[in-house]
């Protein structure tokens, strides 16, 4: 049975396998454990600032709920920035969550959001562990670990997004450094997959 690990922006600060609903060993996430309130750094609205799309958004959800507002109004999509100057831009993503019906969709918009919203999670998502180190870290601890973000009413989606995001990152690392030594036929087929590898890194962080 795989191990399930739970968080969400109100967490308690627990060891790996510790909290609820969760299955796993403690001491198989050591390196995961020192890091305080890990559970919360993989929220939607943890505040960890990263460039995307030509903006900065202090976190996940302030990009997410964009994005949506957008389909429907461009300058509401511009007060989740921070570059807006406006108070949701300059909150933290508690404040972007609050006023995620900062517009209201039309149908069609409604239907296009459906469509897009999870290539939207996986590019902010991209980009926010790409640019903060903190966050990395705590991606990079998890191990094998399925993950699972804590809703309102006790509802669990899986991020899927995030075991993607850790999974390509572990595939970059493996990559480095590219074998100085005239390849063999194995290692050219190595040294292909690393340039596929990093060229889709670069494609995803700059979406």
């Amino acid at each position: 049975m795989a191990d399930k690990l739970f968080f969400s922006s109100r967490s308690v600060d627990k060891l790996p396998g510790e909290g609820a609903k969760e299955h796993g060993d403690s001491g198989e996430y050591k390196a995961l454990a020192r890091i305080g309130d890990w559970r919360k750094v993989l929220s939607n609205c943890h505040t960890a600032p990263f460039f995307w799309r030509g903006y900065t958004w202090n976190s996940i959800e302030h990009a997410f709920q964009a994005m949506k507002n957008g389909l429907q109004d461009f300058d509401k999509l511009y007060h989740f920035t921070v570059e807006s100057g406006h108070f949701i831009g300059q909150g933290d993503g508690s404040m972007a969550n609050i006023h995620r019906k900062h517009t209201m969709l039309t149908r069609d918009n409604v239907d296009r959001w459906v469509q897009t919203s999870e290539s939207v999670l996986q590019g902010a998502a991209t980009a926010k562990y790409a640019q903060n180190a903190d966050a990395s870290m705590v991606l990079d601890a998890i191990g094998d670990a399925e993950l699972f973000q804590v809703a309102p009413r006790g509802r669990s989606h899986r991020f899927k997004h995030l075991e993607s995001i850790r999974a390509r990152r572990r595939a970059a690392a493996r990559c480095q450094p590219v074998k100085p030594a005239p390849p063999s036929e194995g290692d050219e087929f190595y040294i292909k997959i690393c340039d596929v590898v990093k060229y889709a890194e670069n494609v995803w962080e700059n979406e």
